[in-house]
Formats: C-alpha cells, structure tokens, sequence
C-alpha cells in the first residue's frame, strides 16, 4: 500500500506506523497538498491519501474514483492569509482584487482562496487572480518576487 500525505505534524502517526512497521505500508511525502493527491490518487501512484476533506470531496464529485472512510482531524483548519511584510494591505478589505497565491487549481488552497472572496463579496477570476506556485518553498519565492 502506498499513502500519501503532507510532511507536517498531522502526519506524524503515518510516519511512526510505517517506520516501526506497524502497517505494510510505504510512505510517500506529498509537498503540493490535497491537489496533488487526488491526481496521484487518480493516476495510482497513491493508494491512500491523507488530505483535506474539502478537496477531497470536490475530486469525487469532479469524477474522482475514491471514498473517504475516516476523518482525522475533527475541527476545522485554520487558514491563513499572508502578505509581504512591506506589503500596503493591512485588512482583509484591501486583499479584493489582488493575486493570490495556490498550490493548484482545486486545492484546499485554491478552496479557501474562493471562500475569502466570497466573504468579501468578489467573484475571482481564475486566470487572473491565481498564481499557481506548487509547493510552500514556492509560495515564499513568488511572494518575495512580487508575483
């Protein structure tokens, strides 16, 4: 079996079942997130995956041959919205129109990107409003790039 899954604490259980050899298993670190799961889900690259929910649910209804049988983390996650430090923006009035960056297109990232807008009344336009930039590292070079 081949799991994947993003290297931060969440999957802390993972790593200590497989390295003791708790399960017959190999792990597999996913930087790019929930988005990149799915597809490696979607092409059997993965066997299991341990992602955000809502992207998982939105690859299912997007075709998706998968099921979610457990949910590790009952409460919510708390996303953050990150601007340079010498950045003008201040409130979350000034992100309206702005870029943000995803890690892909229908990534939990990419989500709630779609949830803060409609919080503050902006439809985004994809091709306009998205940078896709894969994984944190890339985060970091296209928000010190100005991007």
């Amino acid at each position: 079996m081949r799991i994947g899954g993003v290297p931060e604490h969440v999957s802390l259980p993972w790593y200590v079942a497989v390295e003791e050899q708790r399960i017959d298993a190999t792990w597999l670190d996913q930087p790019g997130g929930t988005g990149a799961m799915t597809a490696a889900m979607a092409d059997g690259t993965l066997d299991v995956i341990v992602a955000l929910t809502e992207g998982v649910v939105q690859a299912i209804t997007g075709g998706l041959d998968a099921r979610i049988v457990q949910t590790a983390i009952p409460t919510a996650l708390q996303w953050g919205v990150h601007v340079a430090a010498a950045a003008e923006l201040t409130r979350e009035t000034d992100l309206v129109g702005t870029r943000a960056a995803i890690s892909r297109r229908g990534s939990g990232s990419h989500l709630m990107a779609y949830v803060l807008a409609e919080r503050l009344g902006w439809v985004p336009d994809d091709a306009q409003h998205f940078v896709e930039v894969g994984t944190l590292d890339g985060a970091r070079r296209a928000l010190g790039a100005g991007e």
